[in-house]
């Protein structure tokens, strides 16, 4: 799955660690389907996400799926970019740490990881969408320059998905009102594909007694067929989008280079 990169460092005895790189991660994952996990396990859509299975490095080059072994020693950093596959074992007690890490040249692969989660009605490792808020306000407060040149275009979509998709909602006859004071930090995530709903989400009557929402690409399957009144919350408004993402093009005119 597209995750972020990763450093790794050690500190104790020498284990190997076997690496897919990004651009073959698509054969990666079709050879793991089709000739590794048995058919009844196939079935499984988000059968890749679970991470318990190891197989040996031979499945792959069988498949003619680029794979690569190396040793890392105690005081040396590994590093893994987003989309690549990688998995190793120590030939003893070990110890390392770990840490997860993006530069902006991420956020188009992570606006892709958020919509193949989505797909798989999987739990998103980061909000993407809360995120691309959180840097735009750090660009308009006059941090994170460097981020403007990524972050303009994941903007913009994210503003026409909500503009397409709130539009037909209205259209539908949808109430829409402000997210409540009491959620405003809440974390909340569709009943459906389990996105994370940030700059919006919708409920009916019963939704709300039950805790549910629904993104507004599937609202219509989560709300049951009882409720007459189906609101749209907004958390982040169509108008604050717009100024938002005016505002980041115009930081990114006024950079010096």
């Amino acid at each position: 799955m597209l995750e972020t990169g990763s450093l790794l460092i050690l500190c104790s005895l020498c284990p190997h660690r076997y690496g897919v790189p990004a651009h073959a991660a698509e054969q990666f994952e079709q050879t793991c389907l089709t000739q590794v996990f048995p058919p009844a396990r196939r079935q499984r859509h988000d059968l890749l996400l679970t991470k318990t299975t190891m197989f040996s490095p031979a499945y792959l080059v069988k498949a003619c799926v680029p794979v690569y072994r190396g040793v890392q020693h105690p005081g040396e950093f590994m590093i893994t970019f987003p989309r690549a596959f990688h998995a190793g074992f120590s030939h003893g007690f070990s110890c390392a740490e770990s840490v997860n890490f993006a530069l902006p040249d991420w956020l188009p692969m992570g606006a892709l990881s958020s919509k193949m989660y989505r797909e798989l009605s999987h739990m998103p490792v980061i909000p993407h969408d809360q995120l691309l808020f959180i840097l735009a306000r750090q660009v308009l407060s006059g941090h994170r320059a460097d981020t403007i040149a990524m972050l303009q275009p994941q903007l913009s979509m994210l503003l026409a998905d909500e503009s397409r998709l709130r539009a037909l909602h209205r259209e539908a006859g949808y109430h829409f009102a402000p997210v409540a004071s009491s959620e405003e930090d809440r974390s909340l995530y569709c009943a459906r594909c389990r996105h994370a709903c940030y700059a919006s989400y919708v409920r009916c009557a019963c939704d709300e007694k039950r805790g549910f929402c629904s993104c507004l690409r599937h609202c219509a399957e989560v709300a049951c067929d009882k409720c007459k009144k189906v609101t749209v919350y907004e958390r982040v408004s169509l108008a604050e989008m717009e100024t938002m993402l005016a505002a980041v093009r115009q930081a990114g005119v006024c950079l010096p280079f």
